[in-house]
């Protein structure tokens, strides 16, 4: 089991870092197509839709399906798995057939400020994609049973890799005269991967689903209880997204494509942060918790909350320093020109701000679920939004869109400062001196490879031009902030160290060797 824990963890890193890479592949591809038209803007603003309504009713029943799952019989997982897919089916699909018939009067909402023909194709796009959200449900639903059987690896490849290949080609396919495959790609790319996840779970695992329709199940209700404040608090990104987006429809053409470019670029980046943690330790920490084994369970927490600070401290620096030459290597070609990039690069700069306190928010808040404290993850989640507006209202009008990307980030900042409070008021031992030791580290490093990528892009820029200096140093940042860290040997690289298979341990003598067996 421990060894299979290990390599589930790499398998899903490798496809990961395949989907991060298709996923910019997807993002330039539809700038160079669209840049920051009115297509790119009605497309930008019809995907928060089934995004908003996929997190709200789905994405936290599947998060909150593992640790009732891990509380529950064997003989009960089955029929709660059957009447959870079966429930939650029918109520989406209501909810998308009346989502299509009030989609002109939806996209009035989302974005008050479009008019015409921008309005006109937001509401075509709505129309069609929020039937997206029955496949998302059952997806969601069939991924998280397999995770809570530890067989995480095909949900990631199909979510991964099988809707970024069809997203890529559906705006390959697109065209301004044509612009409706956007929307076709985006439902369609969801069906395949859930043929392919449910034929291997009949193959693999004999999965069935036996319709039951039991509103009244105490394990549904336990369910529900959970579900509906993780959800609304898994849809503070969406809803943070859509309140950008509605204001920004009233600054003017281009601006809600921009800040939809830079939500997508730091998104992307942030779950490489959080998304192993989720997918791979969250059911097995539920497990922890619910054999009430805190300390236990609290060690992965303290490893995801160290992840998301090697990883995101450094991005932060990186996209204050070159965000603009980021932003024009990524996507300016074709149809996106030099102002869509002075927008998008200001948004990115500002979003990056708020990356490590997303991560933390979306780690502490999986923390509050395994211990099923529902209203204090719906309180903080009403207080983050609340204060999200607020913070909008004053910053747009002294700031426009840059007010707006520093808005979001601040309410990540409040947000997770609420779930940090209140962990620790359960007592819980997330973290600790020796992390903030670590931390210290990972800021050490981060300040030398910042020293020296400077240099580099000032010494680069005449001989090779301004973008790919500024992406040497970025490379040369990176080099240093690897080699430093693992010179000051923080307490998470060398646990990653002792994890590696014996072949690959190569600093023996200077790290602790495990012996090659791999473990928890």
């Amino acid at each position: 089991m421990k060894k299979n824990l290990t390599r589930s963890a790499t398998c899903i890193a490798i496809l990961l870092i395949l989907s991060k890479l298709l996923g910019f592949l997807r993002e330039i591809l539809l700038a160079d197509r669209f840049g920051t038209s009115y297509i790119a803007d009605a497309y930008a603003v019809s995907t928060t839709l089934p995004a908003v309504l996929f997190t709200l009713v789905s994405k936290g029943f599947s998060e909150s399906y593992i640790p009732i799952h891990a509380r529950l019989i064997p003989e009960k997982q089955g029929r709660l798995f059957s009447n959870t897919v079966t429930l939650m089916t029918l109520f989406s699909t209501f909810v998308a057939v009346v989502a299509a018939l009030l989609a002109p009067q939806i996209t009035g909402i989302l974005a008050p400020g479009y008019e015409g023909v921008v309005a006109q194709l937001t509401a075509q796009y709505c129309r069609i994609m929020v039937f997206q959200l029955p496949i998302l449900v059952f997806f969601a639903l069939l991924s998280a049973r397999l995770q809570a059987q530890e067989d995480f690896i095909p949900g990631s490849f199909c979510d991964f890799i099988i809707v970024n290949v069809i997203l890529i080609l559906s705006i390959y396919l697109a065209t301004p005269e044509h612009p409706m495959m956007l929307a076709y790609g985006y439902i369609i790319s969801m069906g395949v991967a859930l043929a392919a996840l449910w034929l291997y779970a009949r193959c693999k695992h004999g999965l069935r689903v036996r319709p039951v329709v039991d509103p009244k199940d105490s394990d549904f209700r336990s369910l529900c209880a959970l579900a509906i404040p993780l959800g609304l608090s898994l849809l503070v990104d969406q809803l943070n997204g859509m309140v950008d987006r509605m204001f920004a429809s009233g600054l003017g053409e281009g601006v809600t494509s921009a800040l939809s470019y830079a939500n997508r670029v730091q998104s992307i980046l942030l779950t490489l942060t959080t998304t192993i943690f989720i997918q791979v330790c969250y059911p097995r920490m539920n497990r922890h918790f619910a054999a009430g084994q805190r300390e236990e369970g609290s060690g992965y927490v303290q490893k995801a909350i160290l992840i998301a600070c090697y990883t995101s401290i450094p991005l932060v620096v990186m996209f204050v320093l070159y965000a603009s030459p980021v932003v024009s290597v990524i996507f300016q070609r074709g149809a996106f020109s030099d102002d869509s990039t002075a927008i998008t690069a200001a948004c990115l700069s500002l979003y990056a701000l708020g990356i490590p306190f997303f991560a933390f928010r979306t780690i502490l808040t999986n923390t509050l679920a395994a211990n099923t404290k529902q209203k204090l993850i719906l309180r903080n989640t009403v207080i983050t939004v609340a204060a999200n507006i607020l913070f909008n209202v004053l910053m747009v009008r002294y700031w426009g869109y840059r007010g707006l990307a520093l808005a979001t980030s601040l309410s990540g900042v409040l947000a997770a400062g609420l779930m940090f409070f209140d962990v620790r008021r359960l007592k819980l031992p997330v973290f600790t001196r020796h992390q903030a030791l670590d931390v210290a580290k990972y800021i050490v490093g981060t300040g030398l490879a910042a020293a020296v990528s400077v240099p580099v892009n000032r010494c680069l820029q005449d001989s090779v031009g301004t973008n790919w200096a500024a992406m040497a140093a970025i490379a040369a940042a990176a080099v240093v902030y690897i080699v430093v860290t693992v010179l000051l040997k923080p307490e998470l690289l060398v646990w990653l160290y002792t994890h590696l298979p014996k072949k690959m341990q190569i600093l023996r003598g200077f790290y602790p060797v495990s012996g090659g067996k791999d473990n928890e």
